[in-house]
């Protein structure tokens, strides 16, 4: 549009290594990884569930998402999958459970098949440590951010005022983003929607007496487990898709709670007042 520049150029691929990032619907490769993972647990549960599909409907869906990890070739979506899978898979019946752990290398070895050189390109860039230049750059984040945040402590600058200057100041780190902007009040509010949703999941599991609840919930306890990691590895909520799935996960999380509530037994006093 007349008055405006272009910011940035988000390509459908991007080259990483010897391979190539997929970037789909996402508006990075590594929010279509952290998505995929996060998506996954609940797949999953789903496809445990319908029983009465067969078994392509069911599992279909799964290894769909299951490929948008490889192809993002980022650390983050690998981190949150096997966040959410973890978190999930231990909140399982026991017999699923060991069903689960048994199946998690077997998934990972499919990974690494479906996309050749994946696992080297990883290995490659994790074994390099702090002279990663991503890593680096997140690590030399921390001394910009205190000086941020040492002039305006409480209140913070206002949301969504940070704007890197360079390349270099690119916090990729919600929390510390969300320190800048919001201040030491404000980041409260910030860390208790990352990090209280899959508590209160596990919470609503442990209230509902429902398999097919217990299951939904710990599977939207490993989804929401898995945003809140990764909101450490990437400015999270600056993508609009993350930030979409992750509040529908956070409804859906307090839909369990509902109705983990509706089982508990009424105190006497109010089953005498639905009585008159």
């Amino acid at each position: 549009m007349p008055g405006f520049t272009l910011n940035s150029d988000y390509s459908t691929y991007s080259a990483r290594g010897l391979l190539d990032r997929v970037t789909g619907t996402a508006l990075h490769p590594i929010e279509l990884g952290v998505v995929a993972g996060m998506v996954l647990p609940i797949a999953i549960a789903l496809a445990m569930q319908q029983q009465d599909r067969p078994v392509l409907r069911k599992w279909g869906p799964v290894g769909l998402v299951a490929l948008a990890l490889p192809a993002s070739v980022s650390r983050s979506a690998l981190l949150s999958a096997v966040t959410g899978f973890v978190v999930f898979a231990f909140f399982l019946p026991r017999r699923q459970r060991i069903t689960a752990f048994v199946l998690l290398p077997i998934g990972a070895l499919a990974q690494f098949i479906v996309r050749p050189g994946y696992l080297g390109t990883l290995v490659g860039y994790v074994s390099q440590g702090g002279d990663d230049p991503s890593v680096a750059t997140r690590l030399n984040d921390y001394e910009l951010v205190e000086q941020l945040v040492s002039e305006k402590p409480l209140l913070g600058s206002g949301g969504g005022t940070y704007i890197a200057s360079n390349a270099f100041d690119i916090l990729d780190n919600q929390y510390l983003k969300g320190l800048i902007e919001l201040g030491l009040l404000g980041a409260t509010g910030l860390f208790a929607w990352l990090l209280l949703p899959a508590l209160y999941a596990l919470a609503a599991r442990r209230r509902s007496a429902d398999p097919r609840l217990r299951t939904i919930a710990a599977a939207l306890a490993g989804s929401a487990s898995s945003g809140a990691v990764c909101s450490a590895t990437f400015d999270s909520l600056s993508f609009n898709m993350y930030a979409g799935v992750y509040a529908l996960v956070v409804g859906a999380i307090g839909a369990c709670w509902v109705l983990a509530s509706r089982e508990q037994p009424l105190p006497q006093s109010a089953s005498l007042l639905q009585k008159g």
